[in-house]
């Protein structure tokens, strides 16, 4: 996310100054905003975002737009889709579409069934879907199908109608529905990953730490083989110190009390029980790459099979986009690499 990113970042440690001091010093932090919307495309992303949308979404889209512009749609040779199957009859929605995914399988034949990724969409759980504008999901999931995986690219209910713990109980119910239902599309439900972008990759991190939620759905821990986050968050108190995050992602989606930040952060739960991990962030990401790097340092202690892999020339919103595209080969054949090696057997 760019602009709104490198804002955030430049004000994480800006303080208003007490009522004694000079009172224009407050005006102090405006101006990066100021001159980070003057110098840079945020305002057109902003303007051609797809409508009607909310404020936070238009921003959201905005941003994906602003920097590179949106990739084009990933050729889908060797892929077949299925869009829009619904995984969850038992949960509530004024959107139709929230409990909807699509399964991106390969047309090749397989002798033996394929391991399967349920992978969560980004938008800091209040926007994004799977199948979007900016194409970054889709482009994934068809190149991940392209190397042999049965994909399941979800959407889950938004925080503005359904707060925490919402997301990750839909996450946990699509993982069951591959449980349920992968076989029938060619899928292994003995080998399951855990995917995710931005707040799906803190999704999917807090299933994999987390175990209540896929056991809540009726789904064995041990199913998970791996998980991988790009451009992840996973500790909503460090988040929580840029004052926009906490106001418009954090406090909204979490609610104000601390203590129930801790507990749905998935680096409270870094311990043994984690299966493989691979967190990729963004080499121009001051936020998201940080924390990667410590919650890997904290799953290695544990004795967790942990990687950090920054994308190189990417920015927090374009790592996903890169990974999708010919623009970050190597480190796209370094999650391949990562889930053909923990999901290799049965």
């Amino acid at each position: 996310m760019p602009c709104l990113e490198s804002f955030l970042d430049s004000t994480a440690d800006v303080s208003v100054s007490p009522p004694n001091e000079d009172r224009g010093m407050k005006w102090l932090i405006f101006l990066p905003l100021f001159s980070l919307l003057g110098g840079c495309s945020y305002v057109s992303g902003f303007v051609r975002a797809q409508t009607p949308r909310s404020l936070f979404e238009r921003g959201y889209f905005a941003e994906m737009a602003a920097d590179e512009g949106y990739p084009a749609r990933r050729a889908s040779d060797g892929v077949r889709v299925s869009r829009d199957v619904t995984y969850w009859n038992a949960g509530t929605s004024k959107d139709q579409r929230a409990f909807m995914l699509d399964v991106v399988a390969p047309t090749a034949e397989s002798q033996s069934p394929r391991p399967i990724v349920v992978f969560a969409h980004g938008g800091g759980l209040n926007a994004g879907a799977k199948d979007d504008e900016t194409h970054v999901n889709a482009n994934l999931a068809i190149a991940l199908a392209q190397r042999g995986y049965l994909v399941l690219n979800i959407n889950h209910r938004l925080a503005a109608e359904a707060p925490h713990p919402a997301q990750a109980q839909d996450m946990a119910a699509a993982v069951r529905w591959a449980m349920d239902q992968g076989a029938a599309y060619g899928g292994d439900p003995q080998r399951i990953v855990l995917g995710g972008f931005s707040s799906g990759g803190y999704l999917a991190a807090l299933l994999a730490g987390d175990p209540r939620y896929v056991q809540a759905a009726g789904v064995t821990p041990t199913r998970i083989r791996a998980v991988f986050a790009i451009s992840g968050f996973f500790d909503l108190k460090d988040l929580s110190q840029s004052f926009l995050v906490k106001k418009f992602i954090v406090e909204p989606a979490f609610g104000t009390d601390r203590a129930a930040w801790e507990t749905a952060s998935p680096s409270t739960y870094a311990d043994a029980h984690w299966p493989p991990t691979l967190l990729l962030s963004a080499a121009r990401d001051r936020s998201a790459s940080p924390q990667s790097s410590a919650l890997c340092t904290q799953l290695q202690r544990a004795g967790v099979a942990c990687r950090h892999v920054v994308v190189p020339a990417s920015r927090h919103a374009t790592a996903i986009a890169h990974l999708g595209s010919e623009r970050a080969t190597a480190s796209f054949d370094g999650l391949v690499e990562f889930l053909d090696r923990h999901t290799a057997g049965r």
